[in-house]
């Protein structure tokens, strides 16, 4: 008679108050760990993307008041570059392009004809050479004397310094939910327990061990991280959806664009797995160790 109880699960916490509103609380945790993940894995694809997009590339800017002179010099340096070994690429700037760079910036309509504007070459390097940076500069600098090769080394790092930073503080986020979460559930299975503490005094009574209680409330547990899981992992996917799509179309390269690739997807999917099994072990950890001090 006592193995068929045992065999059958304790319907009682599904009536429990966790039973309705754990799944919501640890849907909001979930939902608030997707957005953070989201950050860190849309965050590290734009840092590998910048990397890859500047790091074989490089500018000549050129500063004159006479624009006759700035003009002599920039076609100085663009011959000098393109017999310069390892330099795919040299192709000046038209004052029209270099406009069209500045007013996103400045504003429409501010980049006007007397405002001194420096000339710019962009430069490509070759993939399967590499070039001496500094001494590149120094044979610039020897035929455009107004001429200054930027690498976008500094500034680049300072960007991608901060986009980590932000990553930490995302991966801290999400880190935080995760403790938040296990402290709701142990909060959540000793009200249970309390509740229930004649119910758990009289499986004892009856033969009923430890793992076995521990075992029925790891199961409604597991269920209920599951569930709650489920729903943040859907408003995550709305979220991240609708911010993608209000990114489309932006041309600064240089702003995280949102989206959910492949690799997102999947960290996403792991949501709800990872809600039910911490919810589930947290459970079970409870109950072993407050069985001790309730019988």
């Amino acid at each position: 008679m006592a193995m068929m109880l045992f065999r059958k699960p304790i319907v009682y916490l599904a009536d429990h108050p966790s039973g309705r509103l754990l799944p919501w609380v640890i849907a909001v945790m979930a939902y608030l760990a997707g957005l953070g993940l989201a950050g860190v894995v849309t965050l590290d694809q734009s840092v590998a993307n910048w990397r890859a997009a500047l790091s074989h590339s490089v500018t000549v800017q050129i500063t004159s008041g006479n624009d006759a002179s700035a003009e002599r010099q920039r076609d100085a340096v663009v011959a000098l570059l393109r017999d310069t070994p390892g330099i795919e690429s040299a192709l000046p700037m038209s004052r029209f392009e270099i406009r069209q760079l500045l007013e996103p910036w400045l504003g429409a309509g501010n980049v006007t004809d007397d405002l001194p504007i420096p000339l710019l070459i962009d430069v490509s390097l070759s993939r399967d050479r590499d070039v001496d940076l500094d001494a590149l500069a120094k044979s610039i600098v020897a035929v455009a004397p107004d001429a200054v090769l930027d690498d976008h080394g500094t500034w680049l790092q300072r960007f991608i310094n901060l986009a980590e930073n932000v990553q930490f503080i995302a991966a801290g986020i999400v880190t935080l939910v995760g403790f938040a979460t296990v402290a709701i559930v142990i909060f959540a299975t000793r009200a249970g327990m309390a509740i229930h503490h004649n119910t758990i005094e009289i499986l004892h009574l009856i033969g009923a061990k430890d793992s076995f209680i521990a075992a029925q409330f790891q199961r409604h547990f597991l269920w209920l991280g599951l569930k709650g899981g489920l729903i943040g992992l859907g408003v995550a996917l709305l979220s991240v959806l609708g911010l993608s799509r209000l990114s489309f179309g932006m041309e600064d390269a240089f702003i995280p664009k949102l989206t959910l690739s492949p690799l997102l997807f999947v960290v996403l999917l792991i949501l709800p797995i990872a809600a039910s099994l911490l919810t589930m072990l947290t459970a079970r950890q409870t109950v072993k160790s407050t069985l001790g001090r309730m019988i």
